[in-house]
This record gives C-alpha cells, sequence and structure tokens, in this order.
C-alpha cells in the first residue's frame, strides 16, 4: 500500500479480523515487488495497468491468486485483456447506500466495481516434484 493512512487502516482492519500477522509493505508495488518473496496473493485496488498486471503475475508464485478492482472502462479494459491471456473470472460488483430523498428515503448507486480474479498455474514439474 503506497499510501500510509491506508496501510494504517488494513493493518487495524487485520487485527480486527483476526489477521494480525498481515505485513503491509508501504511501497509502490513496482518498488516493492523486486524486494519481496514471491506472494500467495496480490490484491490491486485500483490503478491497474497491463504493465502493473504483468509484473504482479511474474511475481507471483504458481498457485497464486491475483485480484484485481477496477471501476473505469479504460482498467475493463486492461483487466478484459489479462482475463484473455491468463484465464480467471471476471464480475461486476454494485453498491447502493441508503440515502435521503426529501422526507423519504432511497438507494444511491456507487460506481460499480469490476473484478477481476485469476489463480496462476502450478507449473507441471512443480506438482510432479511434490508426490
Amino acid at each position: 500500500e503506497r499510501d500510509p493512512e491506508r496501510g494504517a487502516r488494513v493493518r487495524r482492519n487485520a487485527r480486527a479480523l483476526g489477521v494480525p500477522g498481515l505485513r503491509v509493505v508501504e511501497a509502490s508495488s513496482a518498488d516493492a515487488l523486486p524486494s519481496l518473496p514471491r506472494p500467495d496473493a496480490v490484491f490491486v485496488g485500483g490503478g491497474a495497468t497491463a504493465s502493473l498486471l504483468d509484473a504482479c503475475w511474474s511475481a507471483l508464485a504458481p498457485g497464486g491468486r491475483l485480484v484485481v478492482h477496477g471501476v473505469t472502462v479504460e482498467t475493463e479494459l486492461v483487466l478484459h485483456d489479462a482475463r484473455r491471456r491468463h484465464g480467471g473470472s471476471m464480475s461486476r460488483i454494485a453498491v447502493e447506500d441508503l440515502d435521503v430523498i426529501g422526507s423519504l428515503h432511497g438507494w444511491r448507486p456507487a460506481r460499480s466495481i469490476v473484478q477481476w480474479s485469476a489463480e496462476k498455474p502450478v507449473l507441471q514439474e512443480d506438482s510432479e516434484s511434490d508426490t
């Protein structure tokens, strides 16, 4: 996480949800990935580009999962291309918040979120060496 305030929020949420050992690295992905062990999971919450997804996919351990969210048409195109190349699934998630409409209430839609999720295949030679 490149934003220190969001990094602190991630730590608080992890502790509250029973994951006290979660390590949050405060840096851009491009700066952090080369110095980290191969991750089992990567989450990109926004700002996805083709080069970022390529770097994350390359760093991801076999059997690992990459999950990416986007809200713009441009990011959706990047995610569609990533799904075409690597497989996985895409979903569109819509969220609406209850809001006041005069003296009544109604649902106010937020931007839809497009999610791409894919698991990196385990190489055949890796699975054979485990048996």
